[in-house]
Order: structure tokens, then C-alpha cells, then sequence
């Protein structure tokens, strides 16, 4: 008989060893906050590596190489022109170098054999110290998260592609204009669309991103004209959207495999 007691005993604890225990509710509760909490600290930890190899304005070995051509040109441009031409021989360089609708039109007669130069030298040329600082500062922002993520080749071509577009919208709209378009606005602004459909790709813009970077796009657009209508002739905003709709839309190509450079 207690063999029999025994052996009966040991088979009901075998059977109980096969039951599968599920976890209860508040067991699967605190299962699913420590998940979330974990993905929260990844991300977390890998927004602060990204932040630390995207932000290298105080490290120089970490801006790239078209990037630092474009300060170096900068510099080398708005330098002599700023510290060793007066008021009047400034203003002539603004106008030969600059880029000046009315010299494609037939206003000043002839089209001179440098004109077509300027749909790049106008880039160069900043109208002041803080015009230089602005734009170096955005080149540099901008510029290296584009050139990080495809080859100095393509960035040199997507920049001045866009510094061209916007001058040639600028032309379109002004085609008789004599005021001179200076600045390279028109580049880093397609730079600038870039990097909006860049990290909106890559889930990087917060609260702001969550309908997709295209609303984005379309109200910096929307701001653009209104501040463009506000200033006048002050600002060449024309310059600025045609560069940022340039940018917007050879990203889009680029990132979708139907143009390459």
C-alpha cells in the first residue's frame, strides 16, 4: 500500500510540474513598464551619442570637407572685401560678383561673358558680418549632416544645384531687377529642406514630426513668402524658396534612387 501511496504521489507532482503558469496581471503591468522604461533609456542613450557626433562646431576635425571649403571660402571672400574696400568699391563687388537679373535681360545692354559665373560667385559674397556668421553657422549645421550621410560629390552638386535654382527663381520673378542677390542662402536653404526630410525619416523631431516632415516643410515655406512679401527688396526670398523647394525636391529623388550624383 505505501507503494502505491508513494508512487500515485509522485505522479500527481510530476503533472503539476507540466502546468504552465501564466503571470498575472499586475505581473504583465510592471513586465510592460520596465520594457518601456528600457526602450525609453535606449533611445535616450542614443540621442546623446547622435547629439555628441552631430554637434561639431568646437571640434574641427569633425566638420567635413566641403563644409570646411565653404568657411574657408567665405572668410576668404568677405575679408578683404569688408576690411580693405570702402563704402563705394564694397558696393561695386557686390554688383559684379553678385547675382543681378538685369544683366541676363538686356537692361545694362549685352549679357557679359561673366554673367552666367554669377549663378556661383553670388554664393560667396555676404552683405555683412552677421549675413557671414548667419549663413557660416547654418552651412555648418546643415552641411555636415548632409555630407555625413552621402558623399562630398554629391554634396558639392546638391549645394550649388540648389544656390542655382534659387537664383534662377529669383531671375524668373525679377527678371529686370538691378539690385544684386548675395549670400549663399540659397544652397544652405536647400540644405535646410534636407535635413527636415532627413530626420523626419529617422523619427529625430520630436512632438513636431509626428504627421511627417512635410507639413514642416510646408509652413517654413508659408514663412518664408510672408516674411519675403514683409521685407520687400530687402531680402532675395525668392532666392531662398526656389533653394528650398530645389533641396526639398532633389532629396526626394536622391533618396528614392531616381537621380544620383
Amino acid at each position: 500500500m505505501t507503494e502505491k501511496k508513494n508512487g500515485k504521489s509522485n505522479g500527481s507532482g510530476a503533472d503539476e510540474e507540466k502546468i504552465v503558469r501564466f503571470p498575472t496581471l499586475a505581473e504583465r503591468d510592471r513586465m510592460a513598464r520596465e520594457e518601456r522604461e528600457a526602450e525609453k533609456r535606449a533611445l535616450k542613450n542614443a540621442r546623446i551619442k547622435r547629439a555628441a557626433n552631430d554637434v561639431p562646431f568646437m571640434n574641427l576635425s569633425k566638420i567635413t570637407p566641403f563644409v570646411k571649403f565653404l568657411i574657408a571660402a567665405f572668410l576668404l571672400v568677405h575679408i578683404p572685401v569688408f576690411l580693405f574696400l570702402g563704402y563705394p568699391a564694397r558696393h561695386e563687388a557686390f554688383f559684379y560678383l553678385g547675382f543681378v537679373p538685369g544683366r541676363f535681360t538686356g537692361v545694362f545692354g549685352p549679357m557679359p561673358w561673366y554673367a552666367p559665373l554669377n549663378f556661383i560667385s553670388y554664393v560667396f559674397i555676404h552683405g555683412s558680418w552677421m549675413h557671414l556668421v548667419f549663413n557660416t553657422v547654418m552651412a555648418m549645421a546643415m552641411g555636415i549632416l548632409f555630407e555625413r550621410s552621402y558623399s562630398t560629390r554629391t554634396t558639392v552638386i546638391f549645394f550649388f544645384a540648389c544656390a542655382i535654382l534659387g537664383a534662377g527663381l529669383h531671375l524668373a520673378l525679377n527678371p529686370f531687377s538691378t539690385a544684386p542677390v548675395i549670400g549663399a542662402s540659397g544652397g544652405i536653404s536647400g540644405f535646410f529642406a534636407a535635413a527636415i526630410l532627413m530626420l523626419g525619416e529617422r523619427g529625430q523631431m520630436g512632438a513636431i514630426g509626428k504627421r511627417g516632415p512635410w507639413p514642416i516643410l510646408g509652413f517654413w515655406l508659408l514663412f518664408m513668402l510672408v516674411v519675403g512679401f514683409l521685407s520687400g527688396e530687402d531680402t532675395a526670398w525668392q532666392a531662398h524658396v526656389g533653394g528650398f523647394v530645389a533641396g526639398a525636391g532633389l532629396y526626394h529623388l536622391l533618396r528614392t534612387g531616381r537621380i544620383r550624383f
